[in-house]
């Protein structure tokens, strides 16, 4: 399974991430109005976004979960989740 989706599915809990899925909803398609859609999104607005928690540029958001996940993931984690993401069907 390549590593975008094994993240997106599984998580990456020997850092305390946890599967995408369990909060954006099955395949990312978001749970309205916390937590938004990832499936379809732009690759670069997702790394932005992720790009954004982790360097403490974008406030916390719901729980301030994202903080600590983006924090946990590392450059090409980051990338692998938000091409994963991106090349899943739905549109923004």
């Amino acid at each position: 399974m390549p590593l975008g989706e094994r993240i997106a599915y599984s998580g990456k809990w020997n850092s305390n991430v946890p599967a995408c899925v369990s909060c954006h909803g099955p395949n990312g398609v978001g749970v309205a109005p916390s937590f938004s859609m990832l499936m379809g999104q732009n690759k670069d607005y997702l790394i932005n976004q992720l790009n954004a928690w982790k360097n403490d540029q974008r406030p916390p958001g719901v729980l301030g979960t994202m903080v600590t996940i983006s924090k946990a993931l590392s450059e090409e984690e980051i990338e692998a989740v938000a091409e994963y993401f991106s090349s899943q069907g739905g549109s923004l």
